[in-house]
């Protein structure tokens, strides 16, 4: 969907409208590619996967440095000030900001998902996942407080695409392809991450007998669950076909079911 924005095209041949959004088949062909591709990665071995992600993770921390300091250096703090609409109350404002953002964060979990692929000890887990939050955390509100700098909140509030728009109208507009790529970057490691959690938590819950033994089967050749991963990518599939307006319900919703757990 992102792609669409450089690749009008993609957005032709409709099939159905679904929590009114529209599913286009150029975009579930992507769709069906792109997870074939990262399923593939995770079925060859972590080490592929894990550099894989190294090096997106490596790019999106170049961009993520620029971002903030241009939009310190050229906003005004005018524009973040007052951080809350005169119209609501800040409590409510705030708890509908974190419980979409609980959702980004879920990404410390995959440190202890992969402790038996990493064979690292107890007190290394506790440590890395807590690194992990607070980078993680850090890296969200620094990037996001200087969206809210380098033009008033309230119309950043207002556009489709937030920071990549935002500096777009600041007048950067190179620094709005950098944050489109963390985007999308942010994404693929996203993806990356899905198969590796999803996979391994099937696997943990076939061992114990909550889930049919087939998924317990891992590849002599890479050590990876293979089965697990074909099914991972199935109920990709069919997630993809669910289209725009169902996945983003189910990001706003993801926080909600976070929060409670």
């Amino acid at each position: 969907m992102l792609l669409s924005d450089i690749f009008p095209s993609l957005t032709t041949i409709p099939l159905c409208s679904i929590a009114d959004a529209t599913v286009y088949l150029p975009v579930l062909l992507v769709d069906l590619v792109l997870a074939a591709v990262v399923c593939a990665i995770n079925a060859y071995g972590m080490r592929l996967g894990g550099g894989t992600q190294l090096v997106f993770f490596g790019i999106i921390i170049a961009i993520g440095v620029v971002l903030p300091v241009v939009g310190f250096t050229v906003g005004s703090p005018d524009n973040f000030w007052p951080p809350y609409s005169p119209d609501g109350h800040p409590v409510p404002q705030t708890l509908r900001f974190i419980l979409p953002a609980m959702t980004f964060l879920t990404g410390f979990s995959l440190v202890a998902i992969l402790a038996e692929d990493a064979n690292m000890s107890p007190r290394r887990i506790g440590t890395e996942v807590v690194a992990t939050v607070a980078i993680a955390g850090a890296f969200y509100w620094i990037v996001l407080l200087a969206s809210a700098w380098i033009i008033p909140w309230e119309k950043t509030a207002t556009l489709g695409q937030g920071s990549i728009d935002a500096y777009r109208i600041a007048g950067f507009p190179i620094l709005g392809k950098g944050a489109y790529t963390i985007s999308v970057l942010g994404l693929l490691t996203s993806f990356l991450e899905l198969f590796v959690a999803t996979s391994r938590m099937m696997l943990a819950l076939a061992r114990a007998g909550l889930f049919p033994r087939i998924f317990a089967q891992v590849s002599e050749r890479r050590g990876t669950p293979v089965n697990a991963l074909i099914f991972t990518l199935v109920l990709t599939l069919a997630f993809g076909l669910l289209g725009e307006g169902t996945l983003i319900w189910f990001l706003d919703t993801g926080g909600v079911y976070i929060g409670l757990a």
